[in-house]
């Protein structure tokens, strides 16, 4: 198991009593047998519940998951046909190969958010109240998931992601249904809810692989007449403490040993009224997101920390650029602090460490569902091939994201001026970037372009000019309307030099391609060289150097 030893000052921990589990010392996490436990993870978002925007999917049509499911049932128009689709998914979606790449990258563990409805019946389809029917499915997948953590020494936090009800008015993350009682409004619901997590709990109060049970993901309902429906300005949260104290005292009753995370209203950072607790082996957890990555902006989790004495981990972090991720991680971790990103895989994003390829097909279809256009022919195939291309094989490697995370430095760079052929580089294997997206080219060769240039965003790049003197620089671009224009920079310049291409040709279409070039000097030896956009509009597939 891959452990960090010592605090952040570099001086020695005090080893904890060992548990042989996972567990809250005072202010620190442990490992089992009581060194300090730095936790450095990925969820598995999008995997047992589908959230709109993960799936491509504008809310306003399908608001959660039962809404996609709903449209894709009607689509294919056969329940056989979507069971297919949705066992190919989660099928797919997170395998032992999943597992095994995430460990042999570097991370330490992974989230697993539920959806209840894999586990148990809804308080609808009970036909007797007050019973829970648990359903083989989802303790199908648990159980797998967290044997090949155990294979491939990988913790496991197991999030309650979408708990009976939903937990909230954010109805894409907890697939809440607003004609029933969400948690909050039924009892039922809430009892249910501690049911599932005491049968959790008895079925796996042994693993020692779980570093903790999430007991309920990003709560956001406005208990108190504050002005916001999410929960943000609750000062008291009194049904939320309510129900952790009653659901840490329910899995206590079989599980004395595992972790429990506390999330806050308010999408996890709204933690007024809830503490302090009874139980000790308890963690606090926020989601830390679209913030600048300053010690100002966790100040009041580090006040928590030192007024509760408890331990401190962000459940969920990410949706954001690979400069700012390396920015998070070392502050957070400057702190203490471990996490967990979102998500792993990401369909036609590069956010994550993987990226899943939009089969073709599937815009059709999303045009189909959202402006009433024409089915395109053969749903059930494209759904297939979506569910296909979620198998890690098929997915592409956003290396610049496990690096910006994992602190991995680039020590391979480019040669350039060496003899022989010009040496090019595709545009996506940047070491660092600013603002810029990707997304599949159709220019020769395949794979991905950077995307979406704008004024003020860059690519850099590693390389080392074997002697110094001019150099042809080519550029790959598309720009659909001839805008654009670039300057490059080195960071061995000690002033600001020249090396700009002005404008752009028109070349059509985002994905019609031509090639321009300038001459350039460079000076030998090892640089990072930045392709700055200075104007916005255009595309960029590769770069190529060569002797002028």
């Amino acid at each position: 198991m891959r452990r960090i030893f010592g605090g952040s000052k570099g001086t020695p921990a005090k080893q904890a009593a060992p548990t042989g589990f996972v567990h809250a010392d005072e202010k620190r996490i442990v490992d089992g047998k009581g060194h300090p436990l730095l936790l450095r993870g990925v969820n598995i978002g999008g995997w047992m519940l589908q959230e709109p925007y993960l799936m491509l999917i504008n809310k306003t049509i399908c608001p959660a998951q039962y809404a996609i499911f709903e449209k894709v049932k009607a689509t294919l128009g056969s329940e056989a046909l979507f069971e297919e689709y949705r066992q190919a998914w989660l099928n797919n979606f997170c395998t032992e190969r999943d597992i095994k790449l995430i460990a042999q990258a570097g991370f330490n563990s992974i989230r697993v958010p539920l959806h209840y409805n894999l586990f148990t019946l809804s308080i609808q389809e009970e036909t007797i109240k007050g019973k829970d029917t648990w359903k083989p499915e989802g303790f199908r997948i648990l159980d797998a998931v967290l044997g090949w953590c155990e294979k491939h020494n990988l913790y496991a936090i197991i999030d309650l992601h979408a708990a009976p009800g939903g937990q909230g008015y954010d109805s894409k993350i907890n697939d809440y249904n607003k004609t029933n009682p969400s948690l909050w409004e039924s009892d039922e619901n809430i009892r249910k809810t501690i049911a599932l997590w005491t049968e959790i709990a008895k079925r796996y109060k042994d693993r020692k692989i779980i570093a903790a049970y999430d007991l309920l993901n990003e709560p956001n309902w406005m208990f108190e007449q504050t002005g916001n429906k999410n929960g943000r300005n609750d000062r008291y949260n009194k049904p939320l403490q309510k129900f952790y104290v009653d659901c840490i005292r329910a899995i206590r009753q079989v599980d004395p040993n595992h972790m429990i995370v506390i999330e806050g209203n308010g999408w996890s950072n709204n933690h007024r009224g809830l503490w302090p607790f009874a139980d000790q082996n308890l963690v606090l957890s926020f989601h830390y997101y679209w913030v600048e990555p300053t010690t100002e902006s966790i100040k009041l989790y580090l006040q928590l920390r030192t007024k509760y004495n408890v331990p401190l981990w962000v459940g969920e972090s990410g949706e954001n650029h690979n400069q700012w991720y390396s920015q998070a991680v070392q502050l957070l971790e400057s702190h203490d602090i471990g996490w967990c990103w979102w998500t792993f895989k990401k369909l036609e994003s590069t956010s994550g460490c993987f990226t899943i390829a939009k089969p073709e097909g599937y815009q059709e279809l999303i045009d189909h569902w959202t402006h009433g256009k024409k089915s395109p022919p053969a749903p059930e195939k494209i759904m297939a091939q979506l569910a296909e291309n979620a198998l890690v094989e098929n997915c592409t490697r956003n290396e610049g994201v496990v690096q910006a995370l994992l602190q991995i430095t680039k020590l391979q760079r480019v040669l350039i001026g060496g003899e022989g052929a010009p040496v090019r580089i595709t545009a996506v294997d940047y070491c660092r970037f600013k603002g810029i997206g990707t997304e599949q080219t159709k220019d020769e060769g395949g794979g991905y372009n950077v995307a979406w240039l704008e004024t003020g965003h860059w690519v850099a790049y590693d390389v080392q000019v074997k002697k110094s003197g001019n150099y042809k620089i080519s550029y790959r671009i598309a720009s659909i309307t001839g805008d654009g224009g670039l300057q490059l920079n080195s960071d061995k310049d000690t002033k600001r030099i020249d090396r700009s291409i002005k404008s752009f040709p028109n070349t059509g279409a985002w994905q019609t391609w031509q090639t321009i070039s300038h001459v350039v000097e460079l000076q030998e030896g090892c640089q990072r060289l930045t392709v700055e956009s200075t104007q916005h509009g255009w595309n960029l597939n590769w770069i190529e150097f060569e002797s002028a």
